[in-house]
């Protein structure tokens, strides 16, 4: 989408359909810790202003590559750790 405003997103409203949403702020406990926790965020639809919760993208991407490079260094530690042990 050139030209469009950053907030605007690609997901879609789950009651019209619509695909023009924006990132709504987060209100009240259930927002503030446990979509957080969950990468989710609330979003707003620009054609009929309701709210839902969508996945947010770019938390779920850093999150994978988080979970990537420990797995990798641990595996790559372990592994330096067989080859380095003398064979008997």
């Amino acid at each position: 989408m050139t030209g469009a405003p950053q907030s605007i997103r690609h997901h879609m409203c789950p009651v019209c359909r619509g695909s023009v949403v924006r990132q709504s702020r987060r209100t009240g406990l259930i927002e503030n810790f446990i979509l957080r926790i969950l990468i989710m965020r609330p979003y707003v639809c620009l054609d009929c202003y309701k709210r839902f919760y969508g996945y947010s993208g770019e938390a779920l991407k850093e999150r994978c590559r988080t979970i990537v490079r420990t797995t990798v260094r641990s595996f790559a530690g372990r592994w330096r750790n067989i080859v380095a042990t003398p064979q008997q």
